[in-house]
């Protein structure tokens, strides 16, 4: 399904773009980089969605529902939805876009939708959960600065290593299958439903010029050149902290309501567990 003239035009205004971007690499470069700073990688409203009981598809599960609740509310969502979502508007700016699926943490199964720009004779990794900053070539090296990524292996099963965000360590999402349909991103999004990373408790993240800020629970993770500093956010704080980052007073009264932010207090810290692992460059 394409996106509609009108939204895609409003949706690359508040990215910072009053012209569609060029169709290169510095086009490619400048609408990622505005997606990375001004689209959350969050859970806010799949779990209002779940605790409530609500009826229907997850939230954002088409690319239009996706923008149009971004503009009104703030929130992004999780990868299936977003990384539709903005393979969507790079076909609607004319790019070559590739859907993947992936596993998280090479466990195997498909966990997580990737978006792929075929440019220049090469292609580029512009994830929208992973936020690198800067499309990162699928070949093997080491790249970026503020946000380091690492890859090994060929493309068809290739070894990304990107930072989270929420602990030191790099995390791994090894690429499982290339040229899916839109389809596939709807059909593991909806399975994910019964079951999933993010269905408990919040996960919110946010890049910013020189940070990367993780809400986790209850825990707050910011990531900068000092390292992985954590606090321990009260119900005031976390709900003020979500509402910096441009989510609504409506569907925080939503996230409110629903016992979502509730259970997001009352759980446990997750603990981090370090991938047993090492990303290239530290083996």
């Amino acid at each position: 399904m394409s996106l509609p003239a009108p939204l895609v035009q409003t949706v690359l205004r508040r990215l910072g773009h009053w012209e569609p971007p060029a169709v290169s690499f510095e086009g490619l470069s400048k609408l990622y980089e505005g997606w990375c700073r001004g689209v959350s990688f969050d859970n806010v409203r799949k779990l209002v969605a779940l605790f409530s009981g609500a009826e229907g598809e997850l939230p954002g599960a088409r690319p239009d529902e996706f923008f149009e609740a971004w503009l009104e509310h703030g929130p992004g969502g999780t990868c299936w939805p977003a990384a539709g979502a903005l393979a969507a508007l790079l076909e609607a700016c004319g790019f070559s876009v590739v859907r993947a699926t992936g596993s998280m943490f090479d466990l195997g199964e498909p966990n997580h939708g990737l978006c792929l720009v075929e440019l220049e004779g090469r292609r580029w990794l512009v994830d929208p959960s992973m936020l690198t900053e800067q499309p990162i070539p699928l070949e093997p090296g080491r790249y970026g600065d503020h946000v380091p990524v690492e890859i090994e292996g060929q493309p068809e099963s290739a070894r990304i290593w990107f930072t989270s965000g929420s602990q030191p360590e790099l995390v791994l999402c090894r690429v499982l299958e290339l040229g899916v349909g839109a389809e596939r991103f709807a059909e593991r999004y909806e399975a994910s439903r019964g079951q999933g990373p993010f269905n408990r408790l919040l996960y919110f993240r946010r890049n910013l010029p020189d940070r990367v800020v993780v809400l986790r629970g209850r825990t707050k993770f910011v990531h900068d050149v000092t390292g992985l500093n954590t606090w321990e956010l009260n119900e005031a704080e976390l709900t003020k902290t979500l509402g910096r980052f441009g989510v609504s007073q409506p569907l925080l009264a939503q996230f409110v309501s629903s016992g979502a932010l509730a259970a997001s207090l009352a759980a446990e810290p997750l603990p981090t567990r370090p991938f047993p692992e090492l990303p290239p460059s530290q083996r």
